[in-house]
């Protein structure tokens, strides 16, 4: 409750660059940032408005900056100059992953030194979970009658979900009784059209359907009615939340090797569809001893005690 929302400034004509935004009129707000004894800051992008305050905690949540259009070639630079930044001069930079800090010329190998100190002022604190919330129900028996595989992501290009089509039309093929579904907001309106031109093209109508917004506290009936979660992703990734609810939950995981993907208990592939393929259908295969061994993982290492208690240390020692 004594936790103040305050909105970010901006002119109606500036609304379609939101973080330009934010860091603009940031410092509109001065004179509030000043009088706090630490600053979170979500992104190293945001890092440059308040360089001047001597307790800053940058916080990354991924790679941000391989994105691999040319027309993102600008946005890349600029995030990667401001990664670069925070690495060199934020009071601390906390990672949820290791491939940021291993992008950055850290040797930080995937899945060591979690919740700890890296190298002076640097922590890789991976995202974790709350087991005791998300956890394994009897699930919505609509949905399960659907033998679903489950996509749990907005749609935009970054997470893949045109992959996991390509490779779902493989998989279908062994297994013609399962579903695709994917829970998440259509962003991109080109995206979507290249969606459901895939779609049509492997003819699949019917075997991918879209859920579209679900809140946070259904989402565990979501898991819970799934055989198995895909987490598909081909750039700008940490160590996916849904990934991590998902094997909360019981429901056994496959996710790609991208970004900080490699620093969870997925079972992963290559982003390659005939190999996301192959990696799916060994999942399924063996769904009930990977789950179990992919919820025990996860309440053991990516739990909130650990999450807590290393932040405590990181704020502690600023």
């Amino acid at each position: 409750p004594a936790v103040k929302f305050v909105p970010t400034f901006a002119f109606p004509f500036l609304r379609r660059k939101p973080l330009y935004v934010f860091n603009l009129f940031l410092n509109l707000r001065f004179f509030d940032l000043i009088k706090e004894d630490v600053l979170i800051v979500h992104d190293p992008f945001h890092f440059w408005p308040v360089i001047w305050k001597k307790n800053v905690i940058v916080l990354s949540h991924g790679v941000r900056w391989d994105r691999p259009s040319a027309r993102e070639r600008y946005y890349n630079k600029v995030h990667h100059l401001s990664a670069r930044l925070a690495l060199k001069y934020a009071p601390k930079l906390v990672a949820n992953d290791s491939h940021f800090f291993r992008r950055l010329g850290l040797n930080v190998k995937p899945k060591t030194n979690m919740f700890k100190e890296v190298a002076k002022n640097h922590w890789f604190i991976p995202n974790c979970v709350d087991t005791h919330y998300f956890t394994k129900n009897e699930g919505v028996p609509n949905l399960k009658k659907l033998k679903l595989i489950l996509v749990p992501r907005n749609i935009v290009p970054g997470r893949g979900i045109h992959l996991v089509i390509q490779a779902f039309m493989i998989f279908w093929k062994k297994f013609p009784d399962t579903t695709l579904a994917v829970v998440g907001d259509f962003v991109d309106e080109h995206y979507k059209s290249t969606i459901f031109s895939l779609i049509n093209e492997y003819n699949l109508q019917g075997r991918v359907i879209f859920l579209g917004f679900v809140k946070n506290n259904k989402m565990p009936d979501i898991y819970s009615s799934a055989l198995m979660s895909v987490i598909p992703t081909v750039y700008e990734e940490g160590t996916s939340l849904a990934a991590l609810e998902s094997m909360a939950c019981g429901t056994a995981t496959v996710s790609t090797n991208v970004g900080g993907l490699a620093d969870l208990p997925t079972l992963q592939s290559e982003p390659q569809a005939e190999n996301l393929a192959e990696i799916m259908t060994s999942c399924f295969l063996k769904r009930e001893v990977l789950a179990k061994e992919q919820q025990a993982e996860v309440a053991k290492t990516y739990n909130m005690e650990n999450f807590r208690s290393a932040w405590y240390q990181v704020i502690k020692s600023s």
